[in-house]
This record gives C-alpha cells, sequence and structure tokens, in this order.
C-alpha cells in the first residue's frame, strides 16, 4: 500500500511538472508578457547565498567552456533551411499594384478616422471603390513617384489634444493622408506575403510579426 501512494506521488509530480512546462513553452512563443509575469512569480521567492567567492569566480570562469557546446533548436533550424545565397531580390515585390491587391486592403480600412492633409476619409474609399480602383491604381503606378519626391505623401498635420478640462496638459496626434496610408498597407502587406512565403522571418522573430504577440 505505501509503495503504491509513493508511485502515484511521483505520478502526480511528473504530470504536474510536464503541465508545467508545456505551458511556460506555449505562453514564451505565443505571450512573452505573461511568460515573464510567470517567471517572476515563480522567482519571487529569495534565497540566501550559500557560495562563498571562489566557487562563484570558479563556476562562472567555466561557462565560457560550454558555449560553443550549448545549441538553439529553433535557430538551427532556421539556419539550415534559409537559402543566404540568395541576393535578397524578390520579384513579387516589383511588380505592378493590381486592382485586386487595392480592394482587399480597402476591406480592412478602419473608419470614423480623422482624415489627413486631403480631407479625403476612409469612408470614401470603402464606399466608392468600384468606381475609384482603376483611378486609385492608376495613381499609384504613374504619379506616386511625383508625389513621394515632392513630400505630398509625407505631409502630416499635428494637433494638440487636452488631456484634461481645466489642464494645459496636452497630447500630440499626427494626421496622415488616408490615401497615402492605402498605398502603403498595400506595400505592407505585400511585403508580409513576401516573408511569409519565402520563411524569412525566424520562428523566434516577435516584433512585427502579426502572428506573434510583443
Amino acid at each position: 500500500m505505501l509503495e503504491l501512494k509513493q508511485a502515484y506521488t511521483r505520478l502526480i509530480k511528473s504530470k504536474r511538472l510536464k503541465h508545467q512546462r508545456h505551458k511556460i513553452n506555449t505562453i514564451q512563443r505565443l505571450n512573452p508578457r505573461e511568460f515573464w509575469k510567470l517567471f517572476n512569480s515563480t522567482s519571487s521567492n529569495k534565497l540566501t547565498p550559500n557560495i562563498n567567492i571562489e566557487e562563484f569566480y570558479e563556476y562562472f570562469s567555466k561557462l565560457q567552456d560550454e558555449i560553443p557546446k550549448s545549441t538553439n533548436v529553433e535557430a538551427e533550424e532556421f539556419v539550415n533551411n534559409h537559402n543566404f545565397d540568395s541576393d535578397g531580390v524578390y520579384e513579387e515585390l516589383d511588380v505592378p499594384i493590381t486592382v485586386s491587391e487595392l480592394m482587399s486592403v480597402v476591406k480592412e480600412l478602419k473608419q470614423n478616422k480623422a482624415p489627413g492633409n486631403d480631407n479625403l476619409l476612409n469612408e470614401y474609399f470603402v464606399s466608392y471603390i468600384d468606381i475609384l480602383s482603376s483611378h486609385l491604381v492608376d495613381l499609384y503606378l504613374t504619379l506616386y513617384l511625383i508625389l513621394a519626391l515632392s513630400g505630398f505623401m509625407d505631409r502630416r498635420h499635428y494637433y494638440p489634444v487636452i488631456q484634461k478640462r481645466g489642464s494645459w496638459k496636452c497630447t500630440v496626434i499626427t494626421l496622415l493622408s488616408c490615401m497615402s496610408k492605402l498605398f502603403t498597407a498595400i506595400l505592407n502587406k505585400r511585403i508580409n506575403k513576401v516573408i511569409e512565403d519565402n520563411n524569412v522571418l525566424s520562428d523566434a522573430q516577435f516584433g512585427f510579426n502579426n502572428r506573434r504577440m510583443v
């Protein structure tokens, strides 16, 4: 009976540790903020050091000897599967903008947003895209270079917004042209597709990655 109880205790402990490792690995990949909350909560108990300076020095002196032996599985897989001999030029990026690309981006436009210096609302593009699509594509293909060089697409208006009534503290917001933001959204979507199709980003990449959370 005692042996069965001990076996049961060991089984519960191993299952609990396995579950905790799985939880840590999952949130470490998908939600770093929650991972560090969990990490800090488990390491909040302060331990009294019981090591002398000689042992401390000897331990950290030997750490460097073990560095070549340590490997990162995800990094190794990325290096082995990535073609570093390519020139980094993707023909998909150097093609004319199509009406289908424009339509897919317009469907994702947020409404009830303030316009930029051209006073064009996103609602205009959403409501009349069937009429405007071919004209916008022609505009982006033929006139964008001129507009970009002239600085028109980058013009912005700065507006102070009072944080609290009766206070002089303000938050400054910037309003850009909705038409220029539509163009950059097309480019951003095209770049993201190329990155995903060619496996450019490592699985450890969190910043500027829609599949990850920072």
